[in-house]
């Protein structure tokens, strides 16, 4: 059961309850017995004010919503690995073009299979659709929009869970 992986008072998980980089974990945790997650963390953002903020700022917001999400995604989704920090994907969406754009595309479907696992991690069905979000880059960066919806749904599952009113 997924009951365990709102649990507030399982702690911090500590660097050596985690597999080191290239190599599997001995024996296969189950999903959230010591994640981190709480309701405070999760926060439901406006998507169309996630996108005018992004707007606005020049761009400035969307990297500081974009290390954000990448930290949410990260307590929610296994699947996100420990070396995709936000940083990581800041630094590859402003360096990006010294990499003919690969580092931000690798890191850009890498954040979009973790988003789909946290949904399913969350108990929903996957509704993100990857191909709909990469569309949304080129038409006036509304991906912003659609990814900040998707990521609402998993918060309001989390409360829903927890019986937090959403």
């Amino acid at each position: 059961m997924l009951t365990s992986w709102l649990d507030v008072d399982a702690g911090p998980i500590r660097p050596r309850d985690r597999p080191s980089r290239g190599r599997k974990a001995s024996t296969p945790r189950p999903l959230f017995t010591r994640s981190r997650l709480s309701i405070p963390e999760l926060k439901t953002r406006s998507p169309f004010g996630v996108w005018v903020l992004s707007i606005v700022t020049l761009g400035i917001y969307y990297l500081v919503w974009t290390t954000k999400m990448c930290g949410e995604v990260r307590t929610v989704s296994p699947n996100f690995p420990d070396n995709r920090s936000g940083g990581n994907v800041v630094l590859s969406i402003i360096f990006g073009g010294f990499t003919l754009l690969i580092w931000p595309a690798i890191n850009w479907f890498k954040f979009c299979a973790s988003v789909k696992a946290e949904q399913q991690a969350a108990g929903l069905q996957p509704t993100f659709n990857t191909g709909l979000a990469t569309f949304l880059v080129f038409v006036f960066d509304t991906h912003i929009c659609y990814v900040q919806s998707q990521q609402n749904l998993v918060v309001q599952a989390a409360k829903q869970r927890q019986g937090v009113p959403a």
